[in-house]
Order: C-alpha cells, then structure tokens, then sequence
C-alpha cells in the first residue's frame, strides 16, 4: 500500500472520533444548517458504546437541536484538540494546566474525569493522536530545548520560531 493510501486508511475511522470529542469537551458550534440527519444515518454514525461521561451537565444554547447531554469534562486551564481512542475509553487532548509552562499532552478517562499528562513537561507540544493499537503520538519542541519556544509572531502568520 503506497505511503498515502495509507494514511487515508488510517485517518479515516477517526473523523468520527473527532466529532464526537468535539461534542464531549464542548467545544464544537451548533450547526448552521436546518437538515437533520435520518435516523438510519445517525444511528450508522454512532460508536458501538460510548462509556459513561463524568463532568458537569451544560445546557444546550436556546435553539440548539443538535447537541445533548453536554458535559464540561475540564477546568483550571486551557484545553484544545481532543479526540477518542479507538475503543472510545479515553480522550486524548493537548492542554496547559497549572504548572505547566506550555501546552502539554493529557489523557482523560471520560468515565472519571480524571487527567494524566502524557507529555514529558518539556516544551510545546500538539497534535495528538491515539493509534489504533493504543498506543499515542504527538509532537513537541522538547528536543531544541527543556523550555517552550516564544509564542510566533503573529504579523508573519501562525510560524514557530524553532530554527532560530
């Protein structure tokens, strides 16, 4: 299998994933558009089972018809990019908590609401993912250094400034 296909291959089941950590952590917008999906459509889109989610209940926006049962699963930091393991029992997701000196990598156990960094502490780091096999990938700036790079000059795009 060439190099592309397959990475499609490997991409594809986690779109869903993604919506669904979307939904979990609350950071998707409603839907613009007015159709609704079919039964037969949503329930093909569904996983098998989700596990029970800890967190605090957040009511819906007044008109949204699209989303429920919304949890807020995280507080005392930022938190950004979330998305499922394949058997959908835990979330991994990029966040700066107290203490951390940049964006670290973090699992949360959606059934506790419990949260472990992954990530070593060193650096910025982004762009995690769980493998089909469960095991996790990311990447950081931990080699060029312990400390995380200065935030990017805005004026010249969204561009880290590593090979300074």
């Amino acid at each position: 299998m060439n190099p592309k296909a397959r990475v499609r291959a490997l991409a594809a089941p986690f779109l869903l994933i993604a919506a669904w950590s979307a939904l979990v952590t609350g950071a998707c917008a409603a839907s613009a558009s007015s159709r609704r999906p079919t039964p037969a459509a949503a329930t093909a889109a569904a996983p098998a089972a989700l596990p029970p989610i800890a967190g605090t209940r957040v009511e819906p926006l007044p008109g949204e018809r699209h989303f429920r049962n919304i949890r807020q699963m995280t507080t005392g930091g930022t938190y950004a990019e979330a998305y499922f393991a394949p058997d959908g029992k835990k979330i991994i997701l990029q966040a700066k908590r107290v203490g951390d000196a940049a964006d670290q990598i973090y699992s949360l156990d959606p059934a506790t609401g419990q949260l472990t960094r992954l990530s070593n502490g060193k650096g910025k780091t982004t762009c995690s993912f769980y493998l089909p096999d469960g095991r996790f990938t990311y990447a950081s700036t931990h080699l060029k250094g312990d400390a995380p790079p200065p935030e990017p000059d805005r004026s010249k795009g969204y561009a880290w400034p590593l090979s300074r």
